[in-house]
């Protein structure tokens, strides 16, 4: 009830203040929100009609329900505006709230008898999405619920930046920063590895190995495996090449290099052995997998794959 008076009172200060409609709405369980017929609306204007609606709410502006009958002559007076857009052959009677001094609306909905019941509104703030300006809203005990879960998520952000909430978002600015750095580092000295990787194996040339296993678990790091890809110049060896999240779930990225026929026989199987979904074309197979812990029978299977004489690399 509080929501939906609240929606009322918020829709007819837009309209009154800035001649902007209200196309549609939306009461949540959680919060609410009303579609406005505008391109936006500006923090200065979202804070007056806040400011509007709290007043009449410390005011105790009375709200009337009333039932007319369509050829009523206060349809024509009093409450013209609630009854904009019904159409002419309309029969029976009309339900109509009126918030007094601010509109007439027709409403087959609950609503508070008084504005004070409303207790409180805060306008959230606007969301623009596919033409839409949404402004989100909460009135009444929803107020002080929001109020708890800010103070709450204050607190806990206090443990975590080390710092009171004045300095919560130079704190945050500052560990984004620090983050985009680290990975930064992390990604060279990833793409550094991998060439190492690579000119180790560039090295044996002369005595290149059939099948190569390397298997890595400090997360899905595309960046290291299409570097070392790239680098690697053995084009008759076969690279079995994993990468496990560093969540511990199992889960990870394979990739397979190749000949294509060696490529199109292990790939499938390799896939199903791990549990996992992609596909491949000619000399490379991609795919996410869920079951790392299955690498030894895959293992076995290239082994199985290629002549007992042939070299290997396992890492």
């Amino acid at each position: 009830m509080q929501q939906h008076s609240g929606q009322h009172l918020i829709t007819a200060v837009f309209d009154r203040e800035f001649k902007y409609g209200t196309k549609s709405w939306w009461l949540g369980s959680e919060s609410s929100y009303i579609d406005l017929e505008a391109k936006d609306v500006s923090q200065e204007q979202l804070d007056k009609v806040e400011t509007i609606c709290n007043q009449l709410v410390v005011d105790c502006t009375p709200v009337r329900v009333n039932v007319y009958e369509p050829n009523d002559p206060a349809l024509q007076t009093d409450v013209t505006r609630a009854t904009r857009g019904l159409p002419e052959d309309v029969s029976g009677p009309l339900r109509v709230v009126t918030i007094e001094g601010i509109e007439s609306n027709m409403c087959c909905g609950t609503h508070v008898r008084n504005l004070s019941q409303l207790q409180s509104i805060k306008l959230l703030g606007v969301e623009k999405a596919k033409g839409k300006c949404l402004i989100h809203f909460v009135v009444g005990g929803r107020v002080l619920r929001k109020l708890s879960e800010c103070y709450d998520r204050e607190i806990q952000l206090n443990v975590l930046l080390n710092g009171g909430p004045a300095s919560h978002i130079d704190l945050a600015k500052k560990l984004q920063s620090t983050v985009r750095a680290t990975q930064r580092i992390a990604k060279k000295l990833s793409t550094e590895l991998a060439t190492v990787e690579a000119e180790k194996l560039n090295g044996l040339r002369d005595a290149a190995p059939r099948y190569v296993f390397l298997h890595r678990s400090d997360g899905s790091d595309s960046d290291f495996i299409s570097t070392f890809l790239r680098m690697v110049k053995l084009p008759d060896c076969f690279f079995f090449l994993t990468n496990a999240d560093t969540d511990g779930s199992g889960k990870g990225q394979l990739v397979l290099q190749g000949k294509a026929d060696d490529v199109a026989k292990l790939g499938p199987e390799i896939c199903a052995l791990l549990d996992g979904k992609g596909n491949g074309k000619g000399t490379r197979f991609n795919a996410k997998v869920n079951k790392l812990k299955s690498l030894p029978q895959c293992e076995k299977l290239v082994r199985d794959h290629f002549p007992s004489d042939d070299g290997a690399i396992e890492k």
